[in-house]
């Protein structure tokens, strides 16, 4: 399968998105332009994030997010992925090297619904 069919099949999914979250929680979003105005990034406390596509275009399915830190220490995961009404929240924790002290981070990341 080409790359350009591969992109194909994940633009016709209900959600794909990919961007950098800043350490303070403001974002660039990249991907299909009419995901771009209902995806929103915030950060709600130290080390805490989430990423909102409200309302959510297409079918449901099966959420696959891929975080990476900006830099090279630390640790970042994505702690859930929930579906509420019409939307989908994605929640992403970052931590210190010890992997247990929250701290705010900037990261990379790729979710899309299949």
């Amino acid at each position: 399968m080409s790359v350009r069919n591969s992109m194909a099949a994940l633009e016709a999914c209900g959600l794909f998105a990919a961007g950098v979250v800043a350490s303070d929680g403001t974002s660039t979003i990249v991907g299909p332009l009419e995901f771009n105005a209902d995806i929103v990034t915030a950060k709600t406390s130290t080390g805490i994030y989430t990423i909102t596509a409200n309302p959510l275009k297409g079918e449901r399915g099966t959420i696959v997010t891929v975080v990476c830190l900006t830099s090279a220490s630390g640790v970042a995961r994505v702690d859930s992925e929930t579906y509420t009404g019409d939307s989908v929240v994605i929640t992403v924790k970052t931590f210190a090297v010890d992997g247990t002290t929250a701290t705010d981070k900037a990261f990379n990341f790729v979710t899309f619904a299949v």
